[in-house]
This record gives C-alpha cells, sequence and structure tokens, in this order.
C-alpha cells in the first residue's frame, strides 16, 4: 500500500481493494512481478473522483517504463497500457567500500516491474486489481 491508500480486506477476497485516505500520493506501490525484457501489458481496474495516474516502473533500476493519466471514472473501469522493457539496465550490487568488499549473490534474473497509482488528493480513488501480462505477439502497437 501506498502513503495514499488503504487497505481494505473485510469479506470475500474477491471484494478486497485499495482505497485513498485523501492524501496526495501512491494509493498503490510496491506490487512487483519479476520479468525478463520484453513487451508486456498492464491492466488496472479502478474507480476514481479525481484524476490519477496509473505508472509502470523498473523498480530494479529506478526507471519509469509507461505512464497514463486517468480523468475521473463514471463508476468501476479499466485501463490497460503497454510497457516495453527493452535492453534493460543492469542493476549494479552494492559490493563494498574501500577494503571492505563483498562477494554479492548474484540477483534473480529478469527486472522487478511495479505498478503504481498516483492520486493529487481529495477525492475517492478505489483500485481492486492489478495484471502485468505478456503482451500478445499479434497486437499491432
Amino acid at each position: 500500500m501506498g502513503s495514499a491508500g488503504t487497505a481494505i480486506t473485510a469479506g470475500p477476497s474477491a471484494n478486497w481493494r485499495a482505497v485513498s485516505n485523501g492524501r496526495p500520493g501512491y494509493v498503490v506501490d510496491h506490487d512487483y512481478w519479476q520479468e525478463q525484457a520484453g513487451r508486456y501489458e498492464a491492466t488496472v481496474a479502478l474507480s476514481t473522483s479525481v484524476p490519477v495516474n496509473v505508472e509502470v516502473w523498473d523498480a530494479t533500476t529506478s526507471t519509469l517504463l509507461a505512464r497514463r493519466s486517468i480523468p475521473p471514472t463514471n463508476g468501476q473501469g479499466t485501463v490497460s497500457m503497454p510497457v516495453d522493457l527493452v535492453n534493460p539496465k543492469p542493476a549494479t550490487p552494492y559490493r563494498g567500500f574501500g577494503p571492505f568488499t563483498i562477494q554479492p549473490i548474484p540477483p534473480t534474473p529478469g527486472h522487478q516491474l511495479e505498478i503504481r497509482i498516483w492520486t493529487p488528493g481529495g477525492g475517492t480513488v478505489s483500485v481492486s486489481a492489478l495484471e502485468l501480462v505478456p503482451a500478445r505477439a499479434s497486437r499491432a502497437r
């Protein structure tokens, strides 16, 4: 959950969601997928009374990969957008300082992709689902 979000986990899991708390910031962040280089599609199910940004980050390198501004919705809606992780920069593991060096364990292959939902605050945002899947090869971009 982001600093501008609260988890609602009462009742059946199908009804769980993240809702805004009125402050500006991320309603949702730290939702990760470990992926290799390629093309993906991010999908978010949400309702909002204020404009929000749907963002996908390469959290491994702190690189913004995609951002889409969403106007207020009229009820629940679904937003999908393409995400390209092409030629990602390699992660640089910490190796120590001066004579104090370490042999770090190699990282898990791929990069952590993260979906974030940002709000300016002052409205209601409800996020019910996030998905990141490989893009279909036949889809035109």
